[in-house]
């Protein structure tokens, strides 16, 4: 992909910002995967990149894996989210909440003073909850950058999520689907971008070779929990032969789910066809030996960063119309998109999959082809750049960089 004049010398300005990165997750979720990897791709561009998160936490991944990567971090006690029902069942916990959001932006304030940071990215309306006094003080730019919808669920987190876009410079969301979203509460078009998600750098560092000639079975990624359509997932299984299923991915939330599960699986005898594997810290491996990979989400998922990372190697995705997952996939080109969110449905999808192997593997060749051409890392970066350098006549008069 040839790089343009602009884009270089959008490239060569990033050498002289600051960006505060903030992020409010213990776990690696795709969301804090997916801003972690926007971090990689400022710093990579010459940017220096200090990230709070909050370190009140022993088995924090998100700690470890940022300290992998060679990032330096700063201290914000983020609590949980905000919420009306929760304050009406723990009314004194109102005294915590405040006294989080007074730490939280004590401590940003100092890091704005210290670090003075040219742009701060921020990632959800928990995290503006819990920062908001200092990014009103503090006056530099922010860069929004929304991996999930907008709160339209909880009438006082929207009210919290218009204020946040009222006072970010550029809103990037992660797909059409969610664009359309923030589009509909009347944000000015010039302030949305969207930017697809890059898979994690990991999986081409890590495997310089996608080609696995002995792949067999179904492959299922992620969290362990209702919304994203396991019970159908299973239930389909449970229609077809032969077929296994590999399901990878389990947090400290999901046990009790996970036993349901498995209890559901040994009760139809399917515990010699479906693998229950755990947290993986590189899923590449499970990718690669399967046939298929499924994402079966119920919920309007924002965008499907397992779609993309199965893309990457080669590896066609069924998955659910839900949200932004459709965008991942070309319909019986490189992957199918399911007609409902049913077992049936799914089961259908599946057998049309593997009626014809010839074509299953031109999907996969396809999948391949056309990560390259629309999530490739270079575009990635260019529109990061884009976005950051756009933002530059913003910025308060002591921290203007020449142009």
């Amino acid at each position: 992909m040839a790089i343009s004049k602009q884009d270089l010398h959008d490239r060569k300005k990033l050498s002289d910002l600051r960006v505060i990165g903030l992020l409010t997750g213990l776990e690696l979720f795709g969301n804090e995967r997916d801003n972690i990897e926007t971090y990689l791709a400022l710093r990579e561009q010459g940017a220096k990149v200090l990230v709070g998160i909050s370190k009140n936490h022993s088995d924090s991944d998100v700690e470890k894996y940022l300290e992998e990567l060679g990032f330096e971090t700063f201290n914000l006690p983020f609590g949980n989210q905000w919420s009306w029902l929760w304050l009406k069942k723990y009314p004194f916990s109102i005294f915590e909440k405040i006294n989080q959001l007074f730490n939280c932006s004590r401590s940003l304030l100092e890091q704005i003073k210290l670090f003075k940071p040219t742009h701060i990215q921020m990632n959800s309306v928990m995290c503006y909850n819990y920062v908001a006094p200092a990014l009103l003080i503090g006056r530099v730019p922010i860069i929004y950058r929304m991996g999930d919808g907008v709160p339209c669920d909880s009438a006082y987190n929207l009210q919290i999520w218009r204020l946040a876009a009222k006072q970010s410079s550029k809103i990037v969301v992660v797909s059409d689907f969610i664009k359309s979203k923030v589009l509909a509460q009347s944000v000015p078009d010039q302030k949305v971008i969207k930017l697809y998600n890059l898979a994690p750098s990991r999986l081409s560092e890590n495997n310089p070779s996608y080609q696995n000639n002995a792949r067999k079975g179904l492959v299922y990624v992620g969290q362990l929990t209702e919304s994203k359509g396991l019970w159908e997932l299973l239930k389909a299984l449970d229609q077809l032969n032969e077929l296994n299923l590999d399901i990878v991915g389990c947090s400290r939330y999901d046990t009790d789910f996970k036993s349901q599960l498995e209890q559901w699986v040994m009760s139809h005898n399917l515990q010699d066809r479906v693998n229950f594997l755990g947290q993986v810290n590189d899923p590449t491996q499970f990718y690669l030996n399967s046939l298929i990979h499924v994402a079966p989400s119920n919920k309007e998922e924002p965008l499907g960063m397992i779609a993309l990372e199965a893309k990457k190697v080669g590896t066609p995705s069924i998955v659910f119309p839900s949200g932004g997952l459709p965008e991942m996939v070309r319909h019986g080109i490189d992957g199918y998109i399911c007609r409902d969110k049913t077992p049936e449905a799914l089961a259908e999808a599946i057998q049309w999959m593997i009626s014809d192997r010839d074509r299953l593997s031109q999907m996969g060749e396809a999948a391949r082809a056309d990560y390259e051409n629309r999530f490739g890392k270079e575009r990635f970066l260019d529109q990061w750049a884009s976005i950051y350098t756009s933002t530059l006549k913003e910025m308060p008069y002591h921290l203007v960089i020449a142009t």
